[in-house]
């Protein structure tokens, strides 16, 4: 025997409605059950709450536990088979998080000793099908591929801007977009040998220069339409 004490009650039913168990240490805990004999709240010696479990109406179960170290651990299983794990720090802050999905995919979100905040997604066979890595200076970049199997790369500023985006497509081809600091983007075509046949520069007062180009680079035609058509 380890000399951990046990003093337990329990209803009219028989059921156990709390346990309290006093260790050797001198600490103690204190469980108490639902009518389901499901564990509902856990203390420590001093009353906080160290872990607990609730059943809503709808079947979803969440849990809390208190981790040694001071963070939190929350989990919640939904009636659809969607499990959330999610991690806060000392100050409740989510430092960490997991979705699992009942197809299989999941999402992972963390956030770095930096301050860097990851987040990545992936499918049934735990392929990568999405990553995005968000700094402190408010840039995220982000990787992606579509349903259609295009693949994505972007890079957003912290108003949600896109500054550059690359479309690569299923046939070889892709297509990229270029936003500038003085507000005019850039679209350009590629073919499936990444030779350039068309651009597209859009300039801020809303004028448009469009050129098209051969195999060799040089330019076929060229239009421009002025801000006001």
């Amino acid at each position: 025997a380890d000399g951990t004490k046990v003093k337990t009650d329990f209803d009219a039913e028989g059921k156990m409605t709390y346990k309290t168990e006093e260790f050797a240490d001198g600490t103690s805990m204190l469980t108490t059950y639902d009518e389901n004999g499901t564990m509902t709240n856990r203390f420590d010696a001093e009353g906080n709450s160290v872990e607990m479990t609730i059943t809503t109406n709808d079947g979803t179960v969440r849990q809390e536990i208190v981790n040694p170290d001071g963070t939190l651990s929350r989990y919640m299983m939904e009636p659809n088979g969607t499990t959330t794990t999610t991690i806060l720090d000392k100050d409740g802050f989510v430092i960490k998080k997991m979705q699992e999905f009942e197809d299989g995919s999941s999402t992972l979100y963390r956030v770095e000793e930096d301050g860097t905040i990851k987040e990545i997604t992936l499918d049934s066979n735990a392929t990568v099908i999405g990553e995005s890595v968000t700094y402190t200076n408010g840039l995220t970049t982000k990787y992606e591929i579509a349903s259609d199997g295009t693949t994505i790369n972007s890079t957003v500023d912290a108003d949600g801007n896109v500054l550059y985006k690359k479309e690569l497509y299923s046939n070889g081809t892709s297509r990229t977009e270029l936003r500038e600091s003085d507000g005019s983007s850039k679209v350009t075509l590629y073919d499936s040998k990444d030779t350039v046949t068309q651009s597209t520069i859009t300039r801020r007062d809303g004028s448009v220069s469009t050129s098209h180009y051969d195999a060799d680079g040089n330019v076929t035609m060229k239009t421009d339409v002025s801000a006001d058509g």
